[in-house]
């Protein structure tokens, strides 16, 4: 049995000026048999599940009935499950705020870049020096030159 067409109403009015009636969510048959895939299918009214059910009758199949808007989603990567009004909300975890891309590096997480030094860092490591050259005695000999030979 395939999926029969649900009436959507148009937004128009009828001839005596009053809105039309909302239609009814359609309703939704769930068959997973013993064997075999499962499978949805749509209807637009409930006499027309009681027929499938009526049909299913005796075969090795559990059923759900259920009456609604299906929702679908889109596609990867960031899948998000598409409500009925046309709303969103996503299918994925959305990363924690603060979690800030200190190198700049857009790569594969594998690859370690180590972020330049913060304006702290920077400055300890200058305190570090000034602390060692004030050690230095001043009529200390300078430390040999290098040179290329060898």
């Amino acid at each position: 049995m395939t999926a029969q067409p649900v009436d959507v109403p148009s937004g128009e009015t009828a001839p005596d000026g009053a809105p039309p009636e909302a239609t009814a969510p359609p309703w939704h048959l769930v068959e997973v048999p013993d064997a075999g895939d499962c499978r949805v299918t749509t209807f637009s009214d409930v006499q027309a599940v009681c027929r499938r059910l009526i049909e299913l009758e005796g075969q090795d199949v559990i059923c759900f009935v259920f009456q609604g808007f299906r929702a679908g989603f889109t596609k990867k990567p960031f899948r998000r499950l598409v409500l009925p009004d046309g709303g969103t909300l996503p299918l994925f975890a959305e990363p924690e705020i603060g979690e800030l891309e200190e190198s700049g590096y857009l790569g594969e997480e594998e690859v370690q870049i180590t972020p330049p030094p913060t304006r702290e860092e920077e400055q300890a490591e200058y305190d570090v020096v000034q602390e060692f050259e004030d050690d230095v005695p001043a009529d200390a000999a300078p430390p040999p030159e290098e040179t290329d030979d060898e």
